[in-house]
């Protein structure tokens, strides 16, 4: 065949290997990428469910830590309300009870006034004294009224209210300062006592806050709780002095008066039954 048939044959000897290899690849290529995808997909499954686990970590975590600060709210200010005997006493108590569970910096107590006309700034507190007392010196400068502020509008609608960032809200009208430059987020939530505001409390946070529904709900529950005390504490000084005015007439009056329960015992008497009977 000579040396040219045998080249030949070398040739497409090569070929024919190089053939059924390509051949063979084209097989084999579409079952290992396959292969490669299904193992891609069940990495990215693991992954995922990795994360999406320590993410459902977190949330409930966050909410546990959310709930406890909520309980430790209603303690707090339960507590203060049991042992104090009127709202003078327990207002600073409740604001720092408050703030110091919220992790919050300033709170404030407005008075709505007898008139029903405005709202003043009665009391305040907060671990940074200085911020404080200028909040409560600008907040006595002007005339607040129903609906002129974050105050006047928690007055005016009757609900909490929140406010992201005080820097960039023209509701808040407190004016600018150096102490209130650090402040950011503000939240406030109306007393109820009866079918009236009777005042409102408001709040100051050191960072911007996103709106909290769920803390603004809890924060309506203290505000109904604190109500319900203001009341309790408005029938009991009215039940006081009326029990005082009664037994000045009593001891005052120039006859003889007794007093006497169902069975028939004297309770009471004055000084002019004192002197009749012995």
């Amino acid at each position: 065949m000579g040396v040219f048939g045998e080249w030949t044959m070398v040739v497409d000897g090569v070929s024919m290997f190089w053939l059924v290899a390509a051949a063979n690849v084209l097989l084999v290529a579409p079952l290992i990428f396959l292969l490669l995808q299904a193992s891609w997909r069940a990495r990215t499954e693991r992954i995922c469910a990795e994360a999406e686990r320590i993410r459902f970590q977190e949330s409930e975590q966050r909410l546990r830590r959310l709930l406890d600060r909520r309980q430790a709210l209603q303690h707090a200010v339960a507590k203060v309300l049991a042992g104090a005997s009127t709202v003078e006493q327990a207002i600073p108590d409740l604001l720092q009870a408050i703030v110091t569970n919220l992790d919050w910096h300033v709170g404030l107590f407005w008075r709505v006034q007898d008139d029903r006309q405005t709202i003043i700034c009665m009391q305040g507190w907060s671990g940074d004294t200085a911020v404080v007392q200028g909040l409560m010196r600008r907040s006595r400068q002007e005339t607040h009224t129903v609906g002129s502020d974050l105050p006047g509008h928690c007055w005016a609608h009757g609900e909490p209210l929140w406010m992201e960032n005080v820097a960039r809200d023209p509701m808040f009208a407190h004016g600018p300062g150096e102490g209130t430059r650090i402040l950011h987020a503000a939240c406030v939530f109306p007393i109820w006592l009866g079918a009236n505001v009777y005042g409102v409390m408001e709040l100051f946070s050191s960072e911007p806050q996103v709106e909290d529904r769920d803390l603004l709900r809890a924060l309506g529950t203290v505000g109904r709780q604190i109500g319900l005390f203001v009341e309790r504490t408005e029938v009991e000084a009215a039940l006081h002095e009326n029990e005082v005015r009664t037994s000045l007439v009593i001891d005052t009056a120039l006859d003889a008066v007794m007093t006497m329960d169902r069975t028939g015992r004297i309770t009471e008497w004055n000084a002019q039954a004192e002197q009749v009977f012995g």
